[in-house]
């Protein structure tokens, strides 16, 4: 039988995360989720629970140096379904009230 395809995944405990996870799950793949938490969704929590999905905890940042690169290194594909919003700048003398 052949190796099933490894992806590393951020934001699967998400609206549409939850859903391409049970996809991948689905068409066999072995999943690793990546992030400060597994979310919402409870059943992204059931299926770490149950060890059909791996979950490696690390900082918001995704900046652990160590953690990271290994996992990366492994998949064979890598999906993000996390949601990322620009960082505001205030203008000078703009109030946010």
């Amino acid at each position: 039988m052949a190796e099933p395809i490894r992806v590393v995944m951020t934001g699967g405990g998400g609206f549409i995360g939850s859903y391409l996870l049970a996809r991948l799950v689905g068409a066999g793949m072995d999943v690793t989720l990546v992030g400060p938490h597994t979310g919402k969704s409870r059943y992204t929590a059931s299926l770490v629970e149950k060890g059909i999905v791996r979950f490696l905890r690390c900082d918001g940042s995704f900046t652990d140096e160590d953690l990271l690169p290994r996992i990366l290194r492994s998949a064979h594909s890598c999906s993000s379904a996390t949601s990322c919003q620009p960082r505001r700048r205030r203008r000078k003398g703009c109030s946010t009230s």
